[in-house]
């Protein structure tokens, strides 16, 4: 795969990294974003993103789908999300699904590197 699915925080002056991808349809950036308070502002965050084409840079892939799964089953083990009811206009609380964000993530990263 040339793309690859990555860790990675902003640069020191907060912008985006470089070898983020960005305007491509099935580009994925700033996924799943984990507070560290352990470095300072605004480096603090790990988020995930599709890279451009054989990037260089501060990063940590990840490799595979099952990687993936552990890696959002463990960050996201205590996440909640708000889903809008079909039925009236309130919102029902669910909790986060790893399997079903890991596998629509890397549906993206085949669909980029096909």
């Amino acid at each position: 795969m040339a793309h690859k699915l990555v860790k990675y925080r902003l640069n020191e002056d907060g912008t985006i990294p470089d070898f983020v991808l960005h305007g491509h349809p099935h580009g994925v950036q700033g996924f799943g974003y984990v507070p560290d308070d352990t470095v300072p502002a605004p480096q603090n965050g790990v988020m995930l993103c599709i890279t451009v084409d054989n990037p260089t840079g501060m990063f940590e892939e990840i490799e595979t789908y099952d990687g993936l799964v552990e890696y959002l089953s463990e960050v996201g083990s205590d996440w909640k999300f708000k889903e809008h009811s079909q039925i009236d206009d309130s919102f029902v609380i669910k909790d986060y699904d790893p399997i079903v964000n890991a596998q629509w993530v890397w549906n993206r990263l085949s669909a980029v590197n096909s």
